[in-house]
């Protein structure tokens, strides 16, 4: 990738997992995590012991947890739909 805007600036390669400290990425986890579980209970109708439960024991959440996949960086309505994409994909019998 390269910078433009008068930069001669060559970028071979961005490891996300070194653009935050860890705390932020923890913090920015969090949040999602968060926003995550009140959307299921909202939307959803989850009971919070079942979000908490849909949130944590789902692949998107080891994704989630991987500094290197960068959804950190993205919304939680934009997680949310990867979520409930998921979500969908178990209860009709798919694997994601």
């Amino acid at each position: 990738m390269r910078l433009y805007h008068g930069s001669t600036v060559d970028i071979q390669r961005i490891d996300l997992a070194l653009s935050k400290p860890n705390k932020d990425f923890q913090n920015m986890k969090e949040e999602i995590v968060k926003d995550l579980i009140a959307r299921l209970m909202e939307e959803r109708g989850l009971t919070m012991q079942q979000a908490f439960d849909a949130v944590y024991t789902s692949r998107l959440f080891e994704k989630l947890s991987d500094p290197n996949t960068g959804l950190y960086f993205q919304s939680s309505g934009y997680v949310y739909g990867y979520l409930m994409d998921e979500m969908q994909a178990v209860t009709s019998g798919k694997s994601m």
